[in-house]
């Protein structure tokens, strides 16, 4: 987090020492700001960075001191395209949504897809199925205990699964859960029940 702050204050620094003594900044309405007026700004935008830096460094040090930010950078509380795991994204950002299509139900094997949106980047999909209801919305953790997940993948395209071995005539919840990059967690559940077995 501290390299951004010391690159935005050696800016400041150029823009103060190496372009603002060159000339007074002028518009068409010959409304001026002086040479110096340039300068005093910058050297005010370097004050707040380094005031940024000392506060990051106080609440990042492991000790306890600090005025509470936890060693987050607050002043520019806005969502950034490429700082997903920051702590302002995760507390902004929505979850990504997910809508399941099951398709090829056996007796023993269904094959379930699904399709997303608002997942600005995409980390992983996972799948989870018990004989029981295994997702709660009000619990942190959001799957049951123990659960362990039946599919894994980082491909962003890898968005359909056959799950074999399944018993006939039995009810089966899947769950698909679509992680972005900021650990925003979507997830939906479905209920399938696999066909009776029929014995020729």
């Amino acid at each position: 987090m501290l390299l951004p702050l010391y690159a935005k204050r050696e800016l400041y620094f150029a823009l103060a020492v190496k372009v603002a003594p060159l000339e007074d900044l002028g518009a068409d309405n010959n409304n001026y700001i002086k040479r110096d007026q340039r300068f005093q700004h910058y050297i005010k935008l370097i004050g707040q960075v380094d005031d940024e830096i000392s506060g990051f460094l106080n609440d990042g040090d492991g000790a306890g001191g600090g005025g509470g930010t936890n060693g987050y950078v607050l002043t520019y509380n806005t969502t950034l395209v490429d700082r997903y795991a920051t702590a302002y994204n995760y507390r902004a950002l929505k979850p990504p949504t997910v809508s399941i299509v099951v398709s090829g139900i056996t007796p023993h094997s269904v094959e379930i897809a699904w399709k997303t949106s608002y997942i600005s980047k995409f980390l992983n999909y996972r799948v989870w199925a018990g004989k029981e209801s295994i997702y709660d919305p009000y619990t942190e953790a959001k799957i049951s205990e123990g659960i362990k997940p039946i599919f894994f993948s980082r491909d962003p395209h890898s968005s359909m699964v056959r799950i074999t071995d399944l018993e006939p005539n039995t009810n089966y919840y899947f769950v698909v859960g679509a992680t972005n990059a900021s650990d925003l967690t979507g997830y939906t559940q479905t209920l399938v029940t696999t066909l009776e077995e029929v014995i020729p």
